[in-house]
């Protein structure tokens, strides 16, 4: 009998890109499920990366994983600067992406 693994599910791995990641963080904010917004605004750095949103927030990554594990009641103040410095972080992406795409086609 063959063995298969199995591995834990990881949202993160299934985002098309980065504007997808800020969508369905939103939504998931729109509940208003505190648990529910830290779990998806783990899987959106996790996508985007611990690094860095590290840097954006000025915390620390072990700071920030222990944040954001679901095991800890961080603070409003905090979760709220995470949040702004990822939606920060997301917007500024797309708008360069954009950026990048007008400057290609300004070139044809």
């Amino acid at each position: 009998m063959e063995h298969t693994e199995i591995r834990a599910y990881e949202t993160s791995n299934y985002f098309e890109d980065v504007m997808e990641a800020y969508e369905y963080f939103q939504f998931v904010k729109n509940t208003n499920n505190p648990d529910d917004i830290i779990i998806a605004l783990n899987n959106v750095i996790k996508y985007i990366g611990v690094a860095k949103i590290s840097i954006e927030t000025g915390l620390n990554r072990n700071s920030l994983y222990k944040t954001l594990s679901g095991k800890t009641k961080p603070k409003f103040h905090t979760i709220m600067n995470i949040i702004s410095a990822t939606e920060k972080f997301i917007l500024e992406l797309n708008e360069s992406k954009k950026d990048s795409l007008k400057k290609k086609k300004s070139l044809v």
